[in-house]
Protein backbone atom coordinates (compact mmCIF):
# COMPACT_ATOMS: atom_id res chain seq x y z
CA UNK A 1 0.00 0.00 0.00
CA UNK A 2 3.03 2.61 1.02
CA UNK A 3 4.66 2.04 -2.68
CA UNK A 4 1.05 2.74 -4.15
CA UNK A 5 0.75 6.22 -2.27
CA UNK A 6 4.12 6.98 -2.94
CA UNK A 7 3.51 6.31 -6.76
CA UNK A 8 0.40 7.99 -6.68
CA UNK A 9 2.03 11.09 -5.37
CA UNK A 10 5.26 10.99 -8.09
CA UNK A 11 2.44 10.48 -10.61
CA UNK A 12 0.69 13.45 -9.39
CA UNK A 13 3.80 15.54 -9.21
CA UNK A 14 4.60 14.78 -13.00
CA UNK A 15 1.39 15.77 -13.83
CA UNK A 16 1.65 19.20 -12.32
CA UNK A 17 5.30 19.95 -13.60
CA UNK A 18 3.32 19.72 -16.99
CA UNK A 19 0.72 21.72 -16.46
CA UNK A 20 1.13 24.56 -17.79
CA UNK A 21 -1.39 27.29 -19.35
CA UNK A 22 1.09 29.19 -22.03
CA UNK A 23 -0.06 31.44 -25.32
CA UNK A 24 -0.59 29.92 -28.19
CA UNK A 25 0.34 30.64 -31.97
CA UNK A 26 -1.24 28.60 -35.40
CA UNK A 27 -2.33 26.28 -32.76
CA UNK A 28 0.97 25.14 -31.38
CA UNK A 29 2.01 26.15 -27.95
CA UNK A 30 4.92 28.51 -26.86
CA UNK A 31 6.94 25.56 -25.73
CA UNK A 32 6.40 23.72 -29.00
CA UNK A 33 7.86 26.94 -30.74
CA UNK A 34 10.94 26.93 -28.33
CA UNK A 35 11.45 23.46 -28.97
CA UNK A 36 11.60 23.88 -32.80
CA UNK A 37 13.78 26.85 -32.14
CA UNK A 38 15.96 25.35 -30.41
CA UNK A 39 16.09 22.22 -32.89
CA UNK A 40 17.15 24.74 -35.50
CA UNK A 41 20.19 26.62 -33.62
CA UNK A 42 21.21 23.17 -32.90
CA UNK A 43 21.48 22.16 -35.89
CA UNK A 44 18.52 19.72 -36.76
CA UNK A 45 16.09 19.85 -39.43
CA UNK A 46 12.82 21.24 -38.26
CA UNK A 47 9.19 21.91 -39.99
CA UNK A 48 8.18 24.25 -39.38
CA UNK A 49 11.24 26.43 -40.51
CA UNK A 50 13.13 29.43 -39.30
CA UNK A 51 11.56 31.87 -40.63
CA UNK A 52 7.65 30.63 -39.58
CA UNK A 53 9.36 29.78 -36.04
CA UNK A 54 10.92 33.43 -35.73
CA UNK A 55 7.55 34.97 -36.66
CA UNK A 56 5.53 32.64 -34.41
CA UNK A 57 8.49 33.73 -31.65
CA UNK A 58 7.77 37.89 -32.40
CA UNK A 59 4.25 37.14 -32.46
CA UNK A 60 4.02 35.50 -28.61
CA UNK A 61 6.67 38.12 -27.49
CA UNK A 62 4.27 41.18 -28.58
CA UNK A 63 2.06 40.62 -25.54
CA UNK A 64 3.59 37.59 -23.80
CA UNK A 65 6.80 38.52 -23.48
CA UNK A 66 6.56 37.15 -19.29
CA UNK A 67 6.21 34.05 -20.46
CA UNK A 68 9.67 34.29 -22.08
CA UNK A 69 11.33 35.53 -18.58
CA UNK A 70 9.67 32.39 -16.83
CA UNK A 71 10.81 29.94 -19.25
CA UNK A 72 14.00 31.76 -19.14
CA UNK A 73 14.39 31.63 -15.13
CA UNK A 74 13.58 27.70 -15.25
CA UNK A 75 16.14 25.59 -12.79
CA UNK A 76 14.93 22.41 -11.56
CA UNK A 77 14.40 22.33 -8.15
CA UNK A 78 15.66 20.23 -5.85
CA UNK A 79 12.48 18.26 -4.53
CA UNK A 80 12.30 17.06 -8.38
CA UNK A 81 15.88 15.41 -8.70
CA UNK A 82 15.22 13.54 -5.16
CA UNK A 83 11.93 11.82 -7.02
CA UNK A 84 14.58 10.98 -9.54
CA UNK A 85 16.41 9.79 -7.78
CA UNK A 86 14.09 7.39 -5.69
CA UNK A 87 12.55 6.13 -8.71
CA UNK A 88 16.34 5.24 -10.37
CA UNK A 89 17.26 3.40 -7.51
CA UNK A 90 14.63 1.86 -4.81
CA UNK A 91 13.76 -1.59 -5.31
CA UNK A 92 9.70 -1.81 -4.96
CA UNK A 93 8.58 -4.46 -7.41
CA UNK A 94 6.88 -2.40 -10.04
CA UNK A 95 9.59 -1.76 -12.32
CA UNK A 96 8.24 -1.07 -14.90
CA UNK A 97 5.69 1.65 -13.93
CA UNK A 98 8.68 2.81 -12.25
CA UNK A 99 11.08 2.85 -15.25
CA UNK A 100 8.15 4.62 -16.97
CA UNK A 101 7.55 7.81 -14.34
CA UNK A 102 11.52 8.18 -14.19
CA UNK A 103 11.94 8.35 -17.82
CA UNK A 104 8.72 10.68 -18.19
CA UNK A 105 10.43 12.81 -15.32
CA UNK A 106 14.04 12.64 -17.14
CA UNK A 107 12.53 13.73 -19.99
CA UNK A 108 10.39 17.14 -18.12
CA UNK A 109 13.69 18.08 -17.13
CA UNK A 110 15.60 17.74 -20.31
CA UNK A 111 12.65 20.01 -22.04
CA UNK A 112 12.31 22.41 -19.56
CA UNK A 113 16.39 23.20 -20.00
CA UNK A 114 16.09 23.36 -23.59
CA UNK A 115 13.00 25.50 -23.63
CA UNK A 116 15.37 27.86 -21.23
CA UNK A 117 17.85 28.01 -23.45
CA UNK A 118 15.76 28.85 -26.48
CA UNK A 119 13.90 31.43 -24.60
CA UNK A 120 17.34 33.45 -23.85
CA UNK A 121 18.04 33.54 -27.27
CA UNK A 122 14.40 34.24 -28.41
CA UNK A 123 15.13 37.97 -26.79
CA UNK A 124 17.82 38.34 -29.62
CA UNK A 125 14.75 37.93 -32.12
CA UNK A 126 12.36 40.16 -29.87
CA UNK A 127 15.07 43.13 -29.42
CA UNK A 128 13.71 46.21 -27.96
CA UNK A 129 10.25 44.59 -28.01
CA UNK A 130 11.57 42.62 -24.94
CA UNK A 131 12.30 46.05 -22.64
CA UNK A 132 9.31 44.81 -20.72
CA UNK A 133 11.13 42.21 -19.35
CA UNK A 134 14.22 44.48 -18.22
CA UNK A 135 13.16 44.51 -14.50
CA UNK A 136 12.32 40.77 -13.95
CA UNK A 137 15.56 39.92 -15.80
CA UNK A 138 17.92 42.44 -14.09
CA UNK A 139 16.27 40.94 -10.76
CA UNK A 140 17.35 37.79 -12.24
CA UNK A 141 20.68 38.57 -13.12
CA UNK A 142 21.41 40.02 -9.67
CA UNK A 143 20.32 36.20 -8.13
CA UNK A 144 23.13 34.19 -8.12
CA UNK A 145 21.94 30.81 -6.44
CA UNK A 146 21.89 29.34 -10.26
CA UNK A 147 24.76 30.79 -11.71
CA UNK A 148 23.57 29.15 -15.21
CA UNK A 149 20.09 31.44 -14.79
CA UNK A 150 22.13 34.58 -14.30
CA UNK A 151 24.23 33.81 -17.61
CA UNK A 152 21.15 33.18 -19.24
CA UNK A 153 19.27 36.80 -18.12
CA UNK A 154 22.48 38.45 -18.41
CA UNK A 155 22.40 37.35 -22.07
CA UNK A 156 18.88 38.29 -22.89
CA UNK A 157 19.35 41.51 -21.19
CA UNK A 158 22.13 42.26 -23.99
CA UNK A 159 19.93 41.98 -26.64
CA UNK A 160 17.63 44.29 -25.25
CA UNK A 161 19.23 47.37 -26.76
CA UNK A 162 19.73 50.20 -24.45
CA UNK A 163 17.57 49.55 -21.52
CA UNK A 164 18.59 46.12 -21.31
CA UNK A 165 22.51 48.05 -21.32
CA UNK A 166 21.53 49.88 -18.61
CA UNK A 167 21.19 47.48 -16.67
CA UNK A 168 24.00 45.26 -17.22
CA UNK A 169 25.83 48.46 -16.50
CA UNK A 170 24.13 48.71 -13.06
CA UNK A 171 24.68 45.39 -12.45
CA UNK A 172 28.71 45.27 -13.56
CA UNK A 173 29.02 48.64 -11.05
CA UNK A 174 27.15 47.17 -8.16
CA UNK A 175 26.03 43.72 -8.07
CA UNK A 176 27.26 41.12 -6.29
CA UNK A 177 30.77 39.20 -7.35
CA UNK A 178 29.22 36.35 -9.75
CA UNK A 179 26.29 38.83 -11.74
CA UNK A 180 29.25 41.95 -11.83
CA UNK A 181 31.54 39.72 -13.55
CA UNK A 182 28.93 38.22 -16.13
CA UNK A 183 27.80 41.88 -16.87
CA UNK A 184 31.47 42.36 -16.94
CA UNK A 185 32.02 39.62 -19.51
CA UNK A 186 29.10 41.46 -22.01
CA UNK A 187 29.86 44.87 -21.92
CA UNK A 188 33.44 44.50 -22.21
CA UNK A 189 34.63 41.18 -22.73
CA UNK A 190 38.37 42.53 -22.06
CA UNK A 191 37.61 42.43 -18.73
CA UNK A 192 35.65 39.43 -18.20
CA UNK A 193 37.48 36.60 -15.64
CA UNK A 194 39.23 33.32 -16.09
CA UNK A 195 36.22 31.10 -16.74
CA UNK A 196 36.06 26.98 -16.04
CA UNK A 197 34.33 24.73 -18.14
CA UNK A 198 32.52 24.86 -21.58
CA UNK A 199 28.85 27.12 -22.04
CA UNK A 200 26.66 26.99 -25.04
CA UNK A 201 26.39 28.45 -27.95
CA UNK A 202 23.82 29.42 -30.03
CA UNK A 203 23.09 32.05 -33.19
CA UNK A 204 25.56 34.95 -32.38
CA UNK A 205 26.01 34.45 -28.73
CA UNK A 206 27.88 32.45 -26.23
CA UNK A 207 27.10 32.01 -22.43
CA UNK A 208 30.33 30.62 -20.59
CA UNK A 209 30.09 28.96 -16.98
CA UNK A 210 31.66 29.95 -14.20
CA UNK A 211 33.67 27.60 -12.27
CA UNK A 212 33.75 27.12 -8.04
CA UNK A 213 35.65 29.65 -7.55
CA UNK A 214 32.42 32.20 -8.41
CA UNK A 215 31.25 33.02 -4.53
CA UNK A 216 35.15 33.13 -3.87
CA UNK A 217 35.62 36.31 -5.42
CA UNK A 218 35.60 39.74 -3.85
CA UNK A 219 36.32 42.39 -6.65
CA UNK A 220 36.76 42.89 -10.14
CA UNK A 221 38.38 45.47 -12.63
CA UNK A 222 35.47 47.60 -13.55
CA UNK A 223 35.91 48.92 -17.18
Amino acid sequence: MRYWVIFGCVAVAILFWWWVREPRYKGLSLSRWLDTYDAILTGHLTQPGFEETRAALLHLGKNGVSYYTARLAYETPAWQYSILKYLDSAQTGFDKVQKQLSSQGHDYIEAHSRRARAATLAFELLGTNGAAAVPDLERLARSYDYPARTQRAVTALRYIGTSGRAALRRIAMNGAPGPSAEALAVLSPKWAPQRSGQGWAGSNSQVFTLGNNWSNRTSFPRP
